[in-house]
């Protein structure tokens, strides 16, 4: 039984190193973030106009695109729908570069 426990620690610490190799790559696509960002599962997709974009999977649920404006922690806004449809243009740029780098799939309207 330990054995399985180990290997199953082995396939969790793997599968993490993995993510953080992914975000890594996409994230030196881009200029640094400007802005402090406490959520570590989202994905930094670089700048748009004053704010820093980012990818949240939010645990598979309902993932969503982030425009966040400064480093106060409520300064953002967010919404998958809103960066589809092209409603808030940032989020639009982030919705994009999320489907160009495999985060999302592109949902039909």
């Amino acid at each position: 039984m330990s054995n399985i426990k180990n290997y199953g620690e082995h396939i969790m610490k793997a599968t993490i190193a993995q993510e953080k190799d992914k975000k890594a790559e996409i994230a030196s696509n881009y200029l640094p973030p400007r802005y402090k960002h406490d959520h570590t599962c989202c994905t930094y997709l670089g700048q748009y106009d004053n704010c820093d974009l980012y990818f949240c999977p939010q645990s598979g649920i309902i993932p969503t695109v982030i425009a966040r404006y400064s480093d106060y922690s409520p300064d953002y806004t967010s919404g998958l729908e809103a960066g589809k449809n092209g409603l808030i243009p940032a989020l639009a740029v982030a919705y994009n570069r999320a489907v160009q780098h495999g985060l999302l799939k592109e949902q039909e309207s």
